[in-house]
């Protein structure tokens, strides 16, 4: 992943264990989203509906 992602990338995931792991052996800033009310918005910026699009495009 080091070499795919640069340095300051952030990763936006769903709570599986895997992303968590990768992003702490990879350095990278991650951050959980998920589809239920409440938890579709990290750090007030991060939302699933983003991530989503991204996917999509």
């Amino acid at each position: 992943m080091k070499q795919l992602a640069p340095g300051d990338a952030v990763l936006c995931s769903d709570y599986a264990n895997g992303y968590m792991n990768l992003a702490a052996e990879a350095s990278l800033e991650h951050f959980v989203v998920g589809s239920k009310p409440g938890t579709r918005v990290a750090a007030g910026c991060y939302h699933i509906q983003n991530v989503n699009s991204l996917h999509a495009r």
